[in-house]
Formats: structure tokens, sequence, C-alpha cells
């Protein structure tokens, strides 16, 4: 009826895009005209060629809409994402931070920015643009997600975990690789029992060696210990274990201190102040999961050998695994009066660092490190210094730490991610080259973001 009308074709090629017939929404909108029609024309053609992976052609038109109508954010949304496509990292950037100033309000503006920023490398740029959108939605399980993915890469694993458990929580679909790393991260900061939920999900999901290990390590210090050390099993029977990785359970005595449940409860009632007898039943009390009967005893073998550091240390391990950090700090300190081991101010500072008390861990460290130095202590101080904002201090440690252990991976990758956010891209460049060598495999991050932060490698 009315052929040449241009409103008309515009309509209809959206709705050719909307049922996936691009090729018949650019036929009817190849005429516009980008210097000379309305926006909504000009805007419906960039579009489709956008969707039909038409990059090119998509970036000139958005181009000349930019130009001709420089204040619609949209546009600018759009050109990052022709951008990414047509790996142009720069412009996808400055497009994506355009979009971000004109529309500084909306969340999704600042997580494009941070994921445009993740993605060309600058990745702890890209972390303070996912704060800005989780400052407007508190509750964008996406932007806790890739928020995690830039912790991840720059090695801070304490804000990994924080922001992973965000994601889990708010994100309606909870894929593999979520519910994985997150299991694997409360793993490895003693959450056992948090961690079990999201690895029994990633397992139904992929049950893979890897999800094996960390759910079976899992249920084991969670009290189902057979469960867990026949998952392990498993997981050993399908691929070797990590290199250095070595695993070992003693059932025999589990199950014969279990078998004899029954007499040692009756042992320990008959004789309540025989050393012996509140050991076996502090043992078979925690096979069985029964925590409060296992503190008892092991309350009783402490008063029974006070002056025995050893029996501090063990009940602070115990309150550990429980997760009574408060109870197991008081138990350290007592092992620490009987017997200042550097090792013992070591596991102070891991409960003071949970507790939130950094300065105080930090102070635990240096007692350690003035008593044995070791490569270790000096990367968790460094990292306790880092975390608040002492930078030069951090570096100091991480460089002390690259004395004790120069073909270490772990300082070599600390100081290079440190020395880009101090700007300093000799030092930088100088441990990814060392990282090339020592772990070829994982320089992949590392590289870009050298790259995006100062240009070159050279």
């Amino acid at each position: 009826l009315a052929p040449g009308n241009q409103r008309f074709k515009t309509q209809l090629a959206g709705l050719y895009v909307h049922a996936d017939q691009a090729a018949d929404a650019i036929r009817l909108l190849e005429m516009v005209n980008a210097e000379r029609d309305e926006i909504v024309h000009v805007g419906t053609l960039a579009d489709t060629y956008y969707l039909n992976g038409q990059f090119s052609k998509a970036a000139g038109i958005y181009e000349t809409i930019a130009k001709r109508w420089p204040d619609v954010p949209l546009t600018y949304f759009r050109l990052s994402g022709v951008y990414d496509f047509l790996d142009r990292p720069a412009e996808a950037n400055a497009a994506a931070k355009k979009f971000a100033e004109l529309e500084p309000k909306l969340a999704i503006s600042h997580f494009n920015l941070g994921i445009r920023l993740q993605s060309s490398g600058l990745f702890f740029e890209s972390i303070d643009s996912f704060f800005k959108a989780l400052d407007i939605d508190g509750t964008n399980g996406l932007a806790y997600l890739a928020l995690s993915e830039s912790y991840e890469t720059v090695g801070d694993n304490d804000n990994l975990l924080g922001s992973l458990r965000h994601a889990y929580k708010y994100l309606p679909v909870r894929s593999f690789e979520l519910c994985y790393r997150l299991g694997n991260a409360l793993v490895g900061s003693g959450a056992h029992a948090e961690a079990i939920g999201p690895l029994e999900q990633a397992y139904e999901m992929k049950p893979l060696p890897p999800v094996m290990l960390s759910l079976g390590l899992a249920y084991i210090e969670g009290g189902e210990y057979e469960k867990g050390v026949d998952l392990i099993e498993k997981a050993k029977a399908l691929s070797p274990l990590p290199p250095g990785m070595t695993m070992t359970f003693n059932r025999d005595k589990r199950r014969q201190s279990l078998a004899r449940f029954a007499e040692i409860v009756e042992e320990v009632r008959k004789n309540p102040n025989s050393l012996q007898a509140n050991i076996d039943a502090y043992e078979v009390y925690s096979f069985k999961g029964m925590m409060k009967e296992a503190e008892k005893h092991g309350l009783e073998m402490l008063r029974m050998t006070s002056d025995n550091w050893n029996s501090y240390n063990g009940m602070g391990i115990f309150y550990a695994r429980m997760g009574e950090t408060e109870k197991a700090l008081a138990m350290t300190r007592k092992a620490i009066e009987l017997n200042p081991h550097h090792v013992l101010y070591i596991a102070a500072s891991f409960h003071l660092k949970k507790l939130g008390r950094i300065d105080e861990a930090i102070e635990a460290l240096r007692k350690s490190i003035s008593i044995k130095p070791l490569l270790e202590s000096h990367l968790l101080l460094g990292d306790l210094l880092e975390k608040k904002g002492n930078r030069q201090e951090a570096l100091k440690e991480f460089q002390s730490g690259l004395q004790l252990g120069p073909n270490d991976p772990r300082p070599n990758s600390r100081l290079a991610w440190l020395y880009i956010r101090m700007g300093d891209r000799d030092g930088a460049v100088r441990h990814y080259k060392i990282l090339r060598t020592l772990t070829p495999d994982l320089v992949e991050s590392l590289e870009m973001s050298i790259r995006a932060t100062f240009g070159s490698l050279n």
C-alpha cells in the first residue's frame, strides 16, 4: 500500500530481526542513508548489521550516528560491542567509558565498561567499574561473577571468595563453573561445611576428578569421613593426583576405634582422670562427628598436660576446624607462650586475619619471620600489607620471598601484578619474562594486562 514509506519498512525490518530474518531486514533497509535519514531508520540498520555479525558495517553506521547525534547513550553501548568483536580494544573501552559518562546511574553502563576493561587486560580498572555497578544494583549476580574473575586473575583470593559467594547467592541459574569455583575456594579457606552444597551441585553436573577431590575433602572435614575417602579414592582411580600432592588415609585405625566406641566411652566414664582414656574418647567422638563430646575430652586432655604447648596447639586446630576462631586464637596464643615457634605465629596470623584484625595478623607474621624467615611467611605478610594499601612494604616482602625462592612462580607473580598497579612497566615485564619460563601456560592474562596498561612488552 505504501512501498516508499521508510517508517513502515523500519518497523517491518524490526519484526524480521526478532524473527531471526536479518537478511530480509537488511534488504528493506539497504536504501537508508546514514548521513541524511532519521536516527530510528539509521539505528535499526546498524543494529541489524550488528545482530547479523556484519560488525564493520555496523561500526561505520554507529560512528556516523555518534557524529550526528553525539548525546545518544545507546550508540556508545553498541559501539563498544562492535569494537570488541573487531578486536579494537582501545576504541571499545573509549566507547564504553562514554556510555558510562552519559548514563552514570545505570548499573549496566558500569558493568559493560568493566567487561570491556577486563577483556582488554585492564583487570584492576575493571574491578572499580564492577563496584560502581554494584553500588547501583547490589544484587547483580553477573557483576559479582565478573568481579570474581578479575580478582582471581590478579591473585586476590580473599576478595575472590566474597564475590563468588555473592554471585552464587544472586544468580538464578548456577553454572558448573560457579559452583566448582566457589566450592573450591571455600575448601581452600577452611569453610568445608559451606563448600559441600555448591560442590555437590558441581558434581551432579560434571562428576570430574578435581570436583571429587574437593568434595571428598569437604566431606571428610565436615564429618562424613567414609563418604569423603570413597570419593577421593574414586578420583585417584580416574586420574592421578597433581604433582606434589599426596593423600593417605588410616581407615583401619578409625574403624577399629569406632568398633570400640562403647568400650572407650565406658573406660573414660570409669577413669575420668586417665589421659589415655580421654585421648581415646576425644578421637572416637571426633570420628563420629560428636564434636561437643570431643571438645569436652580434649579440654580434659589439656588440663592434664597444661605444660605441653602441643596440647594447646592441637585444641587450636580443633577449634579452627569447628569455625570457632576466637577460641582457636586463644589456644594458639597459649601454645606460643610455652613455645614461641615460628609456625605458631603463622597460625595466629591466620586466625587474626579471619577475625578482621589485620594489624595484629601483620605483627604475628613479622614475629614469625624474625624467628625463621620462610618464603610463605613473606608472601602472606606481603598480601596483608597490600590489603592495607601499603604497596612499598608489600613490595619489600615479595622481594624477600623471591630471594628465598627465585624459581618459585608465586613471588614472581605477586611482584608482576604489584608492579602493574604501581605503574612500573620494567618491573612487571621482568617478572613476566621469568614466569614465561617457569609457567608458560599461565601468563596469558598477565601479558594482556601489561600490554593494555603500558602499550607493549618492550
